[in-house]
């Protein structure tokens, strides 16, 4: 079989595959941009320090490897604290949660920097784009698992449901981003870099006083007792409900922010954004 046979033979199969990308949806992936929401007050004071920190990688480095790298460290953080606590009762020693404390910080960091990386070297995509956020949901995940080491909660329902509250708001951000072309997380007050500094401390609270004590009753005059660990819980539970209510509002109110000319075949309809999101919510209900 020569050369021109195999292409033959390769073209034949091509026009007989189904496709998954029409035409104009691979014009649309070449001029696809990212677009975020508000930065929050605290992103705005340490925006500049992102940019600063960026600067330290090499133009050879893509951005991909800087996001892959945060990913490592803090995996390798997360894997160490569940070598010492798989029960997830806080028994790990406390160098473990400071190391969590400080790999998350980093992660952060490089998340940052390798936006600011691609933005610098003119190499933004939208693989770039699934690349990140392949990578941020799977270190929700781990994030959560330590969080609940730390806390001591444990495998407990209400630990498993945080998770699912947590997954949930992550999957609409990316549903509502699809609708909209505007990635939301959180509002312009609250938002991931709030989230993740806010359970940093918590690690780090749990490496300097000990997990006993954030399961300890706060000693205050209120006719109800409740720990730091079921604060914490709490906050992260009333935080991402509110996060969802907004995300599923804010599409279902404001509407596709997507020009005509560049939907492609995404239908985007109202009662298309209800659908995409009734298996996230049918989830949140069991």
């Amino acid at each position: 079989m020569n050369t021109s046979e195999i292409k033959e033979r390769i073209e034949n199969l091509e026009k007989k595959m189904p496709k998954y990308l029409h035409e104009q949806d691979l014009k649309s992936l070449d001029t696809y941009v990212y677009h975020g929401a508000d930065y929050t007050l605290i992103e705005k004071l340490l925006n500049p320090f992102w940019t600063w920190f960026a600067s330290f990688f090499p133009d050879s480095m893509a951005p991909n490897m800087i996001t892959l790298i945060g990913l490592i460290i803090n995996l390798s953080a997360s894997i160490t604290v569940l070598y010492h606590d798989p029960t997830l009762e806080g028994k790990a020693p406390s160098w473990v949660y400071y190391l969590a404390s400080f790999a998350l910080v980093t992660y952060l960091n490089f998340d940052c920097a390798d936006g600011k990386q691609a933005r610098r070297l003119n190499a933004s995509s939208p693989l770039g784009q699934l690349f990140d956020h392949g990578c941020d949901a799977i270190n929700e995940v781990f994030i959560l698992v330590t969080l609940f080491s730390a806390c001591g909660t444990g495998l407990s329902v209400h630990a498993c449901l945080v998770m699912i509250i947590q997954c949930t708001a992550f999957s609409l951000a990316q549903v509502l981003e699809y609708y909209i072309n505007v990635l939301v997380v959180g509002n312009r007050f609250f938002g991931t870099t709030e989230s993740i500094l806010l359970v940093s401390f918590v690690y780090f609270l749990a490496g300097f006083l000990g997990s006993e004590k954030l399961r300890a009753p706060i000693p205050w005059n209120f006719p109800f007792s409740i720990s730091v660990s079921e604060l914490v819980m709490e906050i992260t539970n009333v935080g991402m409900l509110l996060t969802i209510y907004s995300l599923f509002m804010d599409g279902y109110r404001s509407g596709t922010r997507v020009p005509e000319a560049e939907r492609g075949e995404k239908n985007l309809t109202t009662k298309d954004y209800l659908m995409r999101c009734i298996p996230s919510a049918f989830i949140l209900l069991i």
